[in-house]
């Protein structure tokens, strides 16, 4: 297609969706939960939450998170993606039949079915010259179809 001045124009049609999901997190600072669930009736719909204690430099810390499909259909190739700083390493971790990622910290569940709930933990240690400065991990569960939900939870880190 060209314009009025002969030079080619591309239309563009761009569709938003809206994300479908459950999202719940738990900080274990405070003891709060908060969660907003879906409105549209989904097949699939997934909900997280994750929880940690406090950690002082050179020590470890357990988080946990519970991934959830409160759908009536199965979740495929569901994947939980957690951002933890980079200087912190995986000491150990508990899987629930999820796969553990080599890389990063994650998990592969090849199906969630509805109204399964797995529980992973993983144990993170904080670097001893970590500077004491709370951080907010962030996670997210998404499927194949793009279903997803995300959670969030305060690590107390304390001073040397």
């Amino acid at each position: 297609m060209r314009n009025e001045r002969g030079v080619r124009a591309l239309a563009v049609l761009a569709v938003a969706a809206p994300a479908v999901g459950a999202v719940g997190a738990v900080d274990a600072s405070s003891g709060t939960r908060g969660a907003s669930e879906s409105t549209d009736g989904a097949a699939v719909d997934l909900a997280l939450s994750v929880s940690a204690g406090s950690v002082d430099p050179g020590g470890t810390v357990t988080v946990t998170f519970v991934v959830e499909n409160t759908g009536s259909e199965a979740a495929s190739d569901a994947s939980l993606d957690a951002r933890f700083p980079n200087a912190w390493s995986a000491r150990s971790h508990s899987d629930d039949g999820a796969q553990f990622a080599e890389r990063g910290v994650g998990w592969l569940f090849d199906t969630l079915e509805p109204g399964a709930e797995r529980t992973v933990t993983v144990t993170m240690t904080v670097p001893e010259d970590a500077d004491g400065t709370d951080f907010t991990l962030r996670a997210q569960v998404g499927d194949r179809d793009r279903n997803t939900a995300k959670g969030s939870t305060t690590i107390v880190v304390g001073e040397k």
